[in-house]
């Protein structure tokens, strides 16, 4: 069975409820409304880090200078205020998370005034200033130097990822062959904890080579990236701007380039104390950074994450009970079976060409030569346009083909809800006696995203799903701003770790492009990082390369060692990167085999032959745990003539008239994929919001809103906010 972390994350919108029904009370939000929340300094800010373009234009049309006849900026502008006090999920100063705990009463008690935020350069831009810098000659010359981490080494030859971006744009990976030669390998082997361009270009000074002539090949090296300087980028550990300034106070302490450097450095860290700030200080920054010799692209410049304050972030313990309810229920309703084809069919293909041999990694996994990952993901090198469009076969649903027991008694209570009108159906405790729970294949920690709301003053809970190889990949990202957050986050590494002992779990430390980092930014978490296209800031002990793994088949499973540590190797990825978009095979398999065996997730889900047929999806209920919540799915035939009206009260009456009719209510959500936005169908411009976002969609899905003022969190004065709770589960 699994416990309950004693700790929490939640993760709140920055304002409350009552902004968004304040200004949708009327029937349509004015010009003036909107101008006059224009001039608080938090929402400018909150807009301009989200995007500086828009903010211009805001700008300009609330100083007459842009009439914006068509309206798109207003319904923009309205959209963003929505999602600044409905949607949870951090988004820069939109929203933000905090840590709480378990204690004898739930008592959570917002407080803006204590919130903090954590203010760093977009990792687009370090990128950019690291290309610029590491080619300064005096700079180059003085830079350690280390071997391409996805060097492998095949017969005479060498192989290796090239990574470029054409057009500065679209980042092109290809796997490129070099002939190897001894020098190659002496060079290679020396470099392993860093050398300079000197110390390397002597190593082969002798009396058939000149220092020129070896320090020339040494910057083809460089430049055909088989070796790559301790400035590239990172996303684990010191974060990249400090580390670039680190490099180049080791350089030369007294450079002008360091003292721009430091004032931007320390003019973020004033970004952090001061709250609002005011877009000037933005703005100065920007012009600090114009003065280094690089275009950078003025939308992606600043990453900043909002820490919420608190005066009290505790929750009654008799909840985790009702948590534990819904846990078991949820597991019983879900399939057993671990649903991870990819490395089902690379195992049966790996044993049917190498039985139990133990061969090289980067070998198995050679698109080329071995078998590549996943196995009909195509040959040759690494190609997006193809691989996603031929060849995105990974992990893909199974339709539902039969109905399970579970399946039957929804479909048994949905009829029986359409036949007494009833929006609500309920699964009753005797009902799901005979199904069992099964807690054999799942990971070692994982967590679950649930809301607490109050409905005719009950208490519910809404989950609906557990999911996760660990219970820190929705954290990650967010450590380095918040020390509580890192804390926790080391508890659940440390849990994983003993739960291990015979077992090394090796971070994997990868950027697939320099704007993801923003999300894959964490601290050093674990004793042991795989390094892959990216740097690793662990000791060179502490780095297991990818071509120290090993893999083979044992006891019916995949099976990965490292030569140097001789023991089993568990690759993690401590972040909520979508890792199955990238076309690296080495990447995929490693962030795959953290669920190597293992359930990714329990979950409820409408059974497809179920579901196809629904157009209303009533909300689904086990005691106060709230299954699913109740949606609509609209298709544009029901909206079709709504869409085609001009005039605004007929308008407002016709889409009035249409939500009556399918017993809509007043607070809905727009579901687009994970977005939700906030729609009050008793307001013009929310409509009008609503429909510009649906009128070329051929269906959309509307969700109740669960939440009112009377709710668990609030500000000092009680208005309710918006909430999502994380709560981490570890194997007991």
């Amino acid at each position: 069975m699994y416990k309950i972390f004693d700790t929490y994350v939640l993760r709140t919108p920055l304002l409350t409820i009552d902004f968004f029904l304040k200004l949708t009370k009327e029937n349509k939000v004015t010009d003036e409304q909107l101008k006059h929340i224009f001039l608080d300094s938090t929402i400018k800010e909150a807009i301009f880090l989200a995007s500086p373009v828009f903010y211009k234009e805001v700008e300009k049309w609330s100083t007459g200078q842009n009439l914006d006849e068509k309206g798109e900026i207003r319904n923009s502008f309205l959209k963003y205020l929505s999602r600044i006090c409905s949607r949870p999920t951090p988004f820069g100063l939109f929203s933000g998370c905090s840590t709480g705990h378990f204690l004898n009463e739930s008592r959570i008690e917002r407080e803006n005034s204590l919130n903090k935020r954590h203010t760093r350069l977009d990792m687009d831009l370090t990128g950019l200033l690291i290309k610029y810098l590491k080619e300064i000659p005096s700079i180059k010359e003085q830079l350690n130097f280390f071997p391409n981490n996805s060097l492998f080494e095949l017969g005479n030859f060498l192989r290796f990822i090239e990574s470029k971006y054409n057009d500065n744009v679209t980042l092109v990976q290809k796997m490129i062959e070099v002939e190897s030669s001894d020098y190659l390998k002496k060079i290679i082997q020396f470099c392993g904890e860093g050398k300079s361009i000197s110390q390397i270009s002597n190593l082969l000074v002798s009396n058939d080579i000149e220092f020129d002539d070896a320090r020339e090949f040494i910057i083809e090296l460089i430049d055909s990236q088989i070796l790559v300087s301790e400035l590239e980028q990172t996303v684990s550990g010191m974060e990249n701007f400090d580390h670039i300034v680190s490099v180049l106070k080791r350089i030369d302490n007294k450079s002008s380039l360091i003292e721009n450097l430091t004032l931007i450095k320390l003019k973020l860290a004033e970004l952090d104390n001061d709250d609002p700030n005011s877009v000037d200080a933005y703005l100065e920054i920007i012009e600090l950074l114009k003065e280094f010799n690089i275009a950078f692209n003025e939308k992606y410049v600043f990453q900043t994450d909002l820490i919420i304050g608190h005066n009290h972030n505790t929750l009654n313990g008799d909840l985790v009970n009702n948590i534990y309810e819904g846990l078991t229920l949820i597991n019983k309703i879900s399939s057993t079976k671990n649903n991870n084809t990819n490395l089902s069919d690379f195992k049966k293909a790996f044993y049917e060409r190498y039985e139990t041999k133990e061969i090289s990694l980067a070998l198995a996994l050679d698109n080329e030569i071995g078998l590549g990952y996943p196995i009909n993901s195509g040959k040759g090198d690494p190609n997006p346009f193809i691989d996603d469009i031929m060849f995105n076969n990974s992990d893909s649903k199974e339709t539902s083909a039969k109905l399970s027991q579970i399946d039957v008694l929804l479909f048994n209570k949905i009829i029986e809800a359409e036949k007494s009108d009833s929006k609500v159906i309920e699964i009753r405790e005797d009902e799901i006696k005979i199904l069992e729970s099964n807690w054999l294949n799942l990971p070692d920690t994982f967590s679950t995203i649930a809301q607490i709301a109050v409905i005719e003053n009950q208490t519910m809970i809404h989950l609906s799903a557990f999911s996760g190889s660990s219970a820190g990949n929705l954290f990650g990202r967010f450590c380095h701003g918040d020390l509580n957050l890192n804390k926790f986050v080391e508890e659940i590494v440390a849990i994983e770790n003993n739960l291990n002992p015979n077992t090394i779990l090796a971070e994997i430390v990868h950027l697939p492009e320099d704007r993801i980092g923003n999300v894959l930014m964490r601290p050093s978490l674990r004793n042991y990082e795989i390094p892959f296209l990216s740097r690793s800031t662990k000791s060179y002990e502490e780095q297991i390369p990818i071509s120290d793994l090993l893999i083979s088949i044992k006891n019916n499973r995949i099976f990965l060692r490292s030569k140097k540590l001789n023991k089993e190797i568990c690759p993690r990825l401590t972040t909520a990167h979508n890792y199955k978009l990238s076309n690296l095979s080495i990447y995929r398999f490693l962030c795959d085999m953290q669920s190597v065996d293992k359930r990714k997730s329990l979950t409820f889900e409408w059974n497809a032959m179920i579901s196809s047929s629904l157009t209303f999806f009533p909300r689904v209920i086990y005691k106060n745990i709230i299954l699913s919540t109740s949606k609509w799915k609209i298709t544009s035939d029901k909206i079709k003539r709504i869409l085609d009206i001009k005039d605004d009260l007929k308008l407002f009456e016709k889409f009035v008239e249409f939500s009556n009719k399918y017993n809509i209510p007043k607070l809905v959500y727009l579901v687009e994929g994970d977005n939700k936005l906030l729609i009050n169908i008793d307001n013009l411009s929310s409509i009008k919001m609503l429909l510009s976002l649906i009128k070329n969609k051929s269906f959309f899905f509307l969700e109740e809103f669960l939440f009112s003022d009377d709710t668990i969190c609030t500000d000092p004065k009680g208005k309710g906010f918006v909430n999502e709770f994380v709560f981490s589960f570890y194997k007991n």
